[in-house]
């Protein structure tokens, strides 16, 4: 089901300059229907921003008469351009998020229907100064025959060749042979050449292989090829790389540019096979850059789906993705996401990207940006769309981020939800990768273990999470928390503002701390557990032969639990907190409840800390550490808030054993 409503008012409004014709009335929105994706991300509610339309008569240039129209910060639109006397619009609709000011161009032509006849030849000569023009359907089957028939053991003497599209080409759902090929008999017939589609529309692509390798309107283009200013609108079938524009980018200096999809795209391949899904590119090994998926994509077992690709080893930037992603409902290993499915090679970045569809998954691996990423960087990146999974590992950025990826910039506005696994706001799962200056928005919401804000369950050699923040409300049962759920490294410079609500090891920052180090990291949000319950750690252990610490961290948020509440820290089985303190109103209805620290025990330890919030209750309840075992140490810490309860009432320390 598509986000944004489809019920628009339409009103004749602008008007052709057509230089063959006479003027010709078109169609376009009065009012644009809007509908909240997710959290406004401005502070100010009455920021608005401009959205002008623009409609373009590759005859006559650009109407004069634009619609221009202010939309409230935080809220989208939906753009349906009609056709008009035989003149058909280059996008069968546009949708946008307004963060900014937006200018949309639509583009009108006239229309090449094909009747399945394949034309001989081409008008111009290849050169960029006098290019082979594509002006009908016939020409852009040439071409592909061309590519197809051309033998594998020799040069391509199409390489470098440039071609230019005319007008809009409706290949009329014929069954379409792909222009290049990729499959492991013709590996040496990929398109290498330079495609500008003039901002044209292809429509009424129809490929239905479901046992077939390499499909899209291209197979597979490699070398220096480039495809540009294009619209793509069709439906493509096949078993494995799969592609609504094509299959396969072959090398990193090909490239794909100012692409819009519609349609679908689906795989029908099975673990035999890992199979790559995407509008833009099943296989992305080069650059896609500025590109836009309207179309659904889908697959049913193993591999990588994405609204723009399906596996990536190279780049793609300043893409968007509108489009449903969905998967099979198997639980085989498989990875989902708005932007690609896989990111994988040291080279890999995806930047400047972001997702505004709601997802629907039921696999092992999704996020809103990419599933699996094990290496490689994703940079200023964004998810607007809602996430509703079921999966093991689920981010509103990354649902499995690896030993080589690092996350830097990239923010969640979307609501996410799942009924299991580990899932958070930025990455479901961090094995030994790191984030860094991320935030969530948004409410995450899981009945599973390990839900937070910002990582679900993070451990590996060399993991850090430094400079994120938390915003929305956190909602689980075990190992629940604003910041991380379950860590095994270093998490410092980290803030919460949320409320986060479960039943054990619930927390503002870290829910489970086995080693590592905790540093500078404040709560401010309130904190509702059962047991193992602080502000800033749940429960503390350590690691032989391992340095860890809480340190310089701070709690102002309201703290409620059952028994081992704390300030700062609920349980600290034997690790070291050191120059922390509290302010907010710590509540117990149980026993071990303290300012600082609930239930210190081992070779815990507590010092040069403070609490001025008050402290509430039943037993062993103390101003800084509500229980304090024998072989413990505590020193230099302070209180001065109002102690309250039944037994084992102190100023400092509640009971020591």
């Amino acid at each position: 089901m598509k986000k944004i409503f489809k019920i628009l008012a339409l009103t004749p409004l602008l008007v052709f300059a057509n230089s063959c014709s006479n003027e010709t009335s078109i169609d376009t929105l009065d009012e644009f229907t809007k509908h909240i994706i997710g959290l406004n991300n401005s502070n100010d509610s009455n920021l608005t921003y401009k959205l002008t339309v623009n409609y373009v008569n590759e005859g006559g240039g650009k109407v004069t008469d634009s619609h221009v129209d202010n939309i409230k910060a935080g809220e989208s639109f939906l753009v349906v351009p009609p056709e008009v006397d035989g003149l058909r619009p280059n996008m069968p609709y546009v949708e946008g998020y307004m963060n900014s000011n937006k200018t949309i161009n639509v583009y009108y032509d006239t229309v090449s229907v094909w009747d399945g006849v394949t034309a001989t030849a081409f008008s111009g000569n290849g050169p960029q100064a006098s290019p082979y023009l594509i002006e009908s359907a016939a020409n852009l089957a040439y071409l592909a025959n061309l590519e197809s028939d051309r033998s594998s053991n020799t040069a391509d003497p199409l390489a470098g060749k440039y071609y230019r599209v005319t007008n809009h080409i409706d290949l009329g759902n014929h069954p379409w042979k792909p222009i290049g090929t990729n499959n492991a008999a013709n590996y040496a017939r990929p398109f290498q050449g330079h495609f500008d589609g003039k901002n044209h529309l292809i429509t009424g692509l129809y490929i239905n292989k479901p046992t077939g390798i390499s499909y899209g309107l291209f197979g597979a283009i490699n070398s220096t090829a480039t495809i540009s200013n294009l619209v793509v609108e069709g439906n493509v079938t096949g078993y494995s790389r799969t592609g609504l524009l094509l299959a396969c980018i072959n090398a990193n200096t090909a490239s794909v540019s100012n692409i819009k999809t519609f349609g679908s795209v689906t795989s029908t391949g099975d673990k035999s096979n890992s199979q790559y899904v995407g509008a833009i590119a099943g296989v992305n090994k080069g650059l896609i850059s500025n590109c836009s998926n309207f179309a659904t994509a889908s697959s049913l077992l193993y591999g990588g789906t994405g609204g723009i690709a399906g596996t990536t080893s190279y780049q793609i930037e300043n893409s968007e993705n509108y489009g449903i992603v969905t998967s099979g409902t198997s639980t085989g290993v498989n990875a989902y996401g708005g932007i690609s499915g896989i990111l994988s090679a040291d080279a890999a970045v995806i930047r400047g990207c972001s997702n505004y569809a709601r997802l629907d998954f039921y696999c092992s691996k999704a996020g809103g940006i990419v599933g699996s990423f094990t290496k490689g960087k994703i940079e200023s990146c964004n998810n607007y769309g809602a996430i509703y999974a079921n999966n093991v590992e689920t981010g509103g950025i990354v649902g499995n981020t690896g030993s080589a990826g690092k996350i830097e910039s990239s923010n969640n506005y979307g609501y996410l939800k799942s009924t299991l696994g580990s899932f958070a706001g930025i990455s479901g799962l961090v094995n030994g990768g790191s984030l860094k200056s991320c935030n969530n928005y948004y409410r995450v919401e899981g009945p599973g273990k390990y839900t937070s804000g910002i990582a679900g369950n993070c451990y590996g050699t060399n993991m850090v999470i430094d400079s994120c923040n938390n915003y929305g409300n956190i909602v689980g049962e075990n190992y629940v928390s604003g910041i991380c759920g379950y860590v095994t490294q270093d998490i410092k410079n980290c803030i919460n503002y949320g409320n986060v609500t479960g039943v054990n090891y619930v927390t503002g920052v870290v829910s489970y701390l086995l080693y590592g180090r905790t540093s500078n990291c404040h709560n401010e949000g309130k904190i509702t557990g059962q047991s193992a319950v602080g502000g800033i750690v749940g429960y503390y252990n350590i690691k032989a032969d391992v340095e860890t610490y809480i340190e310089k961290c701070s709690n102002k948020g309201d703290i409620t639990g059952e028994t081992k509440v704390g300030g700062v820290c609920g349980h600290n089985q034997s690790g070291t907190i050191r120059e922390c303190s509290n302010s907010g109103t710590i509540s117990g209805t149980g026993s071990y409840v303290g300012g600082v620290c609930g239930h210190l025990t081992h070779t815990g330890v507590v010092y040069s800390s403070s609490n001025t919030g008050d402290v509430y209750g039943k037993n062993s309840v103390g101003g800084v550490i509500g229980y304090a075992g024998a072989s413990t140490n505590q020193y230099d810490n302070e209180t001065a808030g109002n102690i309250n309860g039944v037994y084992s009432v102190t100023k400092v320390v509640g009971h020591q054993a």
